[in-house]
């Protein structure tokens, strides 16, 4: 399968520079032509490695520190880097009526937050509370984005808050119209409560989403008093996605938002990529589980460490949907 790793790489190479170049640096519309799509027969894993002892993140650790399963069978690491691939992050925001008056606060914030992010990552700005609109498509204009935060509100959005329509619908989006092989997040700002007792999609048909696309699902979370009601119930949260699909979570502090978004954003740079074809060849379609942990190599060396990655992948299917 080395010459797969050739071609998608010399692709990528090639292609990458021109779809900058293409596409204008203040926003990628949806209305523009479809993205080109390269093979990705590989499956890449976004990990966030942690020592126990601090809670900071381990640095310097290299491919021999890493073993990866793949139902339960070990898998041989091709390709491993360190906040090297470009980021492709979709920023949801609730608009809800406990996140509105924040909006000039995280404005300030993001504006900080955001420019710790290389030139090459892009970002988009989705709004959300019963339906999903894009505010600002993919862009590596970081400033537009924060711009658009003070004034985006619910207009032309269904009332309530529905975070399961929210996840799938920015999950698709980045499986749409972010390059394939991006780091792919959804970064989402709200107090986590959905306020619509019956969710469609339902929370199976998002997590299926969210493996298809490869997005990992981050959140900066209110408190809301909701969270012990019977709201708190309802199927699916950001929090849920969030440990399916080894993102990070940070409880906001009103005091404190532009710490609390730069922390996110610094967790983001800090992830290890790491890259192997499967030795299950099967195109079936089918959910693989997928672990990650340190090489017997690293635990002679003491290290103590959690990682934090998704817990598997949909693989591709042996007859593609038209």
């Amino acid at each position: 399968m080395k010459y797969i790793i050739s071609i998608t790489l010399a692709l990528w190479s090639a292609l990458w520079p021109a779809m900058l170049q293409g596409a204008p640096q203040s926003q990628r519309p949806e209305q523009a032509d479809a993205p080109v799509k390269l093979r990705a027969d590989m499956v890449s894993l976004d990990a966030e490695v942690l020592l126990k002892k601090t809670g900071h993140a381990a640095q310097g650790l290299t491919k021999e520190d890493f073993v990866v399963y793949e139902d339960n069978v070990p898998q041989y690491v091709t390709d491993f880097s360190q906040d090297k691939l470009p980021l492709s992050v979709v920023l949801a925001l609730d608009v809800s009526s406990s996140i509105a008056p924040l909006f000039a606060d995280l404005r300030a914030a993001a504006a900080h937050a955001l420019q710790q992010l290389k030139p090459v990552d892009e970002v988009a700005l989705m709004a959300f509370g019963g339906t999903t609109r894009v505010v600002a498509g993919l862009t590596t204009d970081k400033q537009l984005i924060a711009d658009e935060l003070e004034t985006t509100d619910g207009t032309g959005l269904e009332r309530g808050t529905n975070i399961n329509e929210a996840i799938y619908q920015a999950a698709g989006y980045l499986q749409k119209y972010s390059p394939p092989l991006n780091r792919r997040v959804i970064l989402a700002i709200t107090d986590d409560i959905s306020t619509q007792t019956t969710l469609s999609p339902s929370e199976s048909g998002v997590l299926a989403r969210l493996h298809e696309s490869g997005s990992v699902v981050c959140g900066l979370l209110f408190f809301n008093s909701l969270r012990n009601t019977r709201f708190a119930m309802v199927s699916g949260s950001v929090r849920g996605y969030a440990n399916e699909t080894g993102g990070a979570l940070i409880n906001a502090d009103k005091k404190r938002l532009e710490a609390d978004l730069g922390e996110l954003v610094q967790r983001l740079r800090t992830r290890y990529s790491l890259g192997y074809f499967s030795t299950n060849e099967k195109r079936d379609g089918k959910f693989h589980k997928v672990r990650v942990e340190l090489s017997p190599q690293a635990q002679t060396r003491g290290l103590k460490v959690e990682i934090i990655t998704r817990k598997g992948y949909k693989a591709a299917s042996a007859t593609p949907r038209k």
